[in-house]
């Protein structure tokens, strides 16, 4: 402020001044208060922000370690039992003790558990009741104690005909595919059962190996009298019974 005459003064700020002095007034303590409440809130938002983006980061790391150590945990199981089939086929690998066994059973049948209903309620009756065959069915005929794969060794070995029951589920089943038919080939190979002692039997429709087609029986037939065919060429191929009680 210049003042050019006592008791008068002419005001000379220029725009420029004006907003600078308009910038640096003090805001009523209402707007101070709103304003300050707004960055209240927007500092909360941020802090929620961030709080949610590391529980989601902790939770996808939690995630992912529990998926590595059930990914590690189940190779590792997978990794023992294939060694563990695997000792048990070397176990029997050469079959001399196998060589000179006398026959108990007329059949020996292959299945996975979700086939056990049919192969139980269906295909024993049909071989044992009307073909008066004898059946070695492993949820009757093993014992209670010994392990599996040398109780299957022993069945199959026992009986004088091999008959896997192929279904989707078969074909998945890696005790089945692995051990026994590997098992049944191997007594093939080394003439210690007969060419014609394996047969596959497709209960449901599944995708047969090239190289089994020619033994391959089907019953997923939708005509009756295919079928009724196919239970024919099975009694044909088992024969009748040479066991004797």
């Amino acid at each position: 402020m210049k003042t050019h005459q006592y008791g008068s003064y002419t005001c000379i700020i220029g725009n420029k001044t004006l907003e600078k002095h308009l910038a640096y007034r003090p805001l009523p303590y209402s707007e101070q208060a709103e304003l300050l409440a707004e960055r209240n809130v927007r500092e909360k938002q941020h802090s929620a922000r961030v709080t949610f983006i590391n529980f989601v980061l902790v939770v996808v790391i939690f995630l992912m370690v529990l998926f590595l150590t059930r990914w590690y945990l189940a190779k590792k199981e997978n990794r023992r039992r294939r060694n563990q089939e695997l000792d048990q086929l070397r176990e029997f690998e050469g079959y001399g003790a196998f060589e000179h066994v006398i026959h108990e059973y007329d059949v020996y049948i292959s299945y996975c558990k979700k086939d056990e209903d049919w192969v139980c309620d269906v295909l024993v009756p049909k071989l044992e009741d009307e073909f008066g065959l004898k059946v070695c069915l492993d949820i009757r005929d093993f014992k209670v104690g010994p392990f599996r794969m040398t109780q299957s060794a022993d069945g199959i070995a026992k009986s004088r005909k091999f008959l896997a029951v192929f279904s989707p589920d078969y074909l998945r089943n890696r005790y089945c595919t692995r051990y026994e038919a590997i098992l049944k080939y191997t007594l093939l190979l080394t003439e210690n059962g007969p060419t014609d002692s394996f047969k596959v039997l497709v209960h449901r429709h599944c995708a047969v190996p090239v190289l089994l087609e020619e033994s391959c029986l089907r019953l997923d037939y939708p005509c009756r009298r295919k079928r009724k065919e196919s239970w024919r060429k099975l009694k044909k191929w088992i024969g009748p019974s040479l066991i004797q009680e």
